[in-house]
């Protein structure tokens, strides 16, 4: 292989078996170890369907829906801040909503998503809290009924703060778009549903 500092990677342990897919990961993270030219970091961008992958291994998330980014974080961030609320159609009304970024009706009321987890703790201790998952939070950011109240406008700034970042945004939104023109097929039949980079 020729060397390189930026790996692409589509669901690159999909239908492995588990040793296979610790294997897997495990030389990415040699990879991402090791050194690239002139000593500059490595970094690895990975689109994929399989979370605990993403918890484990990837240091910023993002997840794509319809072309669109509708959710950018750092992993530990958003494994620490985030939250699910269960609380019944009572408690909703009673509920600040001012840090909710999703929901879901249930039978027993409402699933909501927070950003803010320990607000909720200190305020509302006797609401049940459970700590997000990342498909918990990639479920309820897909499928929530309520709209993710500015994050993308925040996360879009940061982004275009970090220069780097950015720039590996522009070439990979080109390489889809000549991909698509290549193959004659819609940009967004492409785009791969969630995506982590790594440093």
């Amino acid at each position: 292989m020729t060397p390189t500092d930026l790996l692409i990677l589509d669901e690159p342990t999909l239908g492995l078996d588990v040793m296979s897919r610790e294997a897997m990961l495990a030389e990415l993270q040699e990879y991402l170890d090791s050194e690239g030219t002139g000593g500059a970091p490595r970094s690895v961008l990975i689109s994929s369907h399989i979370s605990s992958d993403l918890e484990k291994f990837c240091d910023d998330i993002y997840m794509i829906d319809r072309g669109k980014i509708v959710l950018h974080g750092e992993t530990d961030v958003l494994l620490d801040s985030y939250g699910i609320l269960k609380v019944d159609e009572r408690q909703y009304q009673a509920l600040d909503r001012r840090y909710l970024l999703a929901g879901m009706r249930e039978a027993y009321g409402y699933r909501l998503l927070t950003n803010e987890r320990r607000y909720y703790q200190e305020n509302y201790p006797d609401l049940v809290m459970e700590k997000g998952s990342i498909d918990d939070i990639l479920i309820l950011t897909a499928r929530g009924g309520e709209a993710m109240k500015g994050l993308l406008t925040k996360d879009f700034r940061i982004l275009a703060g970090q220069k780097r970042y950015f720039t590996i945004i522009i070439l990979i939104a080109l390489i889809f778009f000549f991909a698509a023109v290549s193959q004659r097929r819609s940009l967004w039949d492409i785009v791969p549903c969630s995506a982590c980079f790594l440093q």
